[in-house]
């Protein structure tokens, strides 16, 4: 009954803001929020916490048009009661948090997760890393989404192991200089800011880094591994289904299955079957279809992009994220993003947007830029591209392809 309630007020996890539950409680989810035990209070008070990204208030206040509660000093627990009364999740009895989340399309979304959903990607990811014998760990990723709940809150949690928070590059340079934490939880975009700026004596404590949120550059993680000596696994999932698959990007670029997770391809697309997936999201077949498209071989998935970023160009099916992956090789591992957009009359064209190098002048990029995308395909060559200080992301950190489509409709 509870589960039905919950599917009619959010729509099989679409949250309509008209149809918002009073148990339904939101949250700025910031790490005071976890780290002083606001998400277990509110647990506690019956509440179902959704768990908004600090960074992205007023995009998700636009788009739920509710109020969202912000923890501020008044109401902060005393340091005893909070030693005292810290529990593991295993500990709370039966709750639903919420995750909002912009995923890879921009559309805003709640994803409910019980606590069985969650229990169950824990108790497997406890043994995945009992290998490590981690001692402690440094972690510079947000709690509000489910890859930082998981590996940075709950999972220490159950470990009971202590953890230390680095909320800014220079916070996390100086705790990788002092710590002696052996598990580094990041994403590529903060791992390619820390090579080359921390020495290897001053991080050969770490022996384990953990990344995910986007593909990690095989470059990257060899220049990790070797400079470190460090082992590097990157996370494969999404805020639906929770982890996935892993792989050593320094070593290969096929993915691991998780154990509890059954496959299946429809028309290259990947479904899976878990426990760590909210039932409602689930198709009459038991599969969460992921609109995630590539190929399995020898047990591995190889991803080749998102479904939805399939396009015909002049008669051709060009495939984006395959193109970008090609661009991105192209112009030595360049920041870029490949969109399509509409011209003036109407024909679908590829632009592509570039991330200012501001080593050479913009002259110089622009032929080196011309003289490299000409060895592609015709088809495949992009029909604009433009250099940008900053290509455009959504509130979770990846790519805003909706937005970057303006960058070529007013120019």
């Amino acid at each position: 009954m509870y589960r039905e309630t919950c599917k009619k007020k959010l729509g099989n996890s679409k949250l309509d803001p008209r149809l918002i539950s009073k148990e339904f409680v939101f949250y700025s989810a910031d790490l005071r929020f976890f780290r002083e035990l606001h998400f277990q209070k509110s647990i506690q008070l019956g509440e179902i916490p959704i768990l908004i990204d600090p960074s992205a208030l007023d995009y998700w206040q636009n788009k739920f048009q509710v109020n969202i509660h912000r923890i501020d000093d008044s109401n902060l627990p005393d340091r005893k009661d909070k030693e005292d009364s810290i529990q593991k999740l295993s500990n709370l009895g039966n709750f639903q948090c919420g995750f909002a989340s912009s995923g890879s399309t921009g559309e805003a979304k709640v994803f409910l997760k019980s606590q069985s959903e969650l229990l169950s990607e824990i108790n497997f990811l406890k043994q995945f890393v009992k290998p490590w014998a981690i001692q402690s760990m440094i972690n510079s990723v947000p709690l509000c989404h489910i890859y930082g709940f998981l590996w940075s809150y709950a999972l220490p949690l159950e470990l009971g192991i202590s953890i230390t928070d680095a909320s800014s590059l220079s916070q996390l340079r100086k705790e990788l200089y002092k710590s002696t934490a052996n598990l580094l939880v990041s994403v590529p975009s903060i791992l390619q800011s820390l090579i080359g700026l921390i020495s290897v004596d001053k991080a050969m404590h770490i022996k384990t880094i953990i990344s995910s949120g986007s593909r990690l550059k095989t470059e990257l993680a060899q220049d990790l591994e070797r400079n470190w000596e460090a082992k590097i696994f990157e996370i494969y999932g999404s805020t639906e289904t929770g982890g996935m698959a892993y792989r050593i990007p320094s070593q290969e670029e096929g993915l691991h299955f998780f154990p509890e997770i059954e496959t299946k391809l429809i028309e290259q697309s990947l479904c899976v079957k878990s426990p760590f997936i909210n039932k409602d999201l689930l198709h009459d077949d038991g599969y969460f279809y992921t609109n995630d498209i590539g190929e399995i071989k020898d047990g591995l998935f190889f991803y080749q992009g998102r479904k939805d970023r399939i396009v015909k160009v002049n008669g051709k099916r060009v495939h984006l994220d395959s193109l970008e992956q090609e661009i991105s090789a192209l112009l030595s591992g360049t920041d870029i993003l490949v969109t399509e957009f509409n011209s003036l009359d109407d024909i679908n064209q590829i632009g592509l947007l570039i991330s200012k190098d501001f080593e050479n002048n913009e002259e110089m990029q622009i032929q080196n830029i011309q003289s490299k995308l000409s060895t592609l395909p015709k088809y495949f060559q992009p029909n604009k591209f433009k250099i940008v200080n900053r290509l455009p992301t959504l509130p979770n950190g990846k790519k805003d392809y909706q937005l970057a489509k303006n960058e070529f409709h007013t120019s």
